[in-house]
């Protein structure tokens, strides 16, 4: 295939059609892989159902830590302080 990808022309040797059709069919097999994988939709669920998972556990993580901290101050200041022992 030539530099600005355009076909060979007539005056093209073997070897440029050859390469060109070679290049033709690698933007085939990358085409059909594309098209191939919008059309699973089953798979393409499965990996929303994973991502929504992974940020919805990471939100679970941040919440739990949040309610850990605000619990903990809250406990330490209903605490009365602490009689100095003689």
């Amino acid at each position: 295939m030539t530099a600005s990808n355009e076909e060979p022309g007539p005056d093209s040797s073997i070897d440029e059609v050859r390469a060109d059709i070679e290049a033709t069919r690698e933007q085939l097999r990358e085409t059909v892989a594309a098209l191939g994988e919008k059309v699973d939709v089953k798979r393409r669920a499965e990996q929303k159902v994973a991502e929504t998972k992974a940020v919805v556990r990471h939100q679970g993580q941040e919440l739990g830590a949040k309610a850990r901290a605000a619990s903990s101050a809250t406990t330490a200041s209903r605490r009365p302080p602490r009689q100095p022992s003689n």
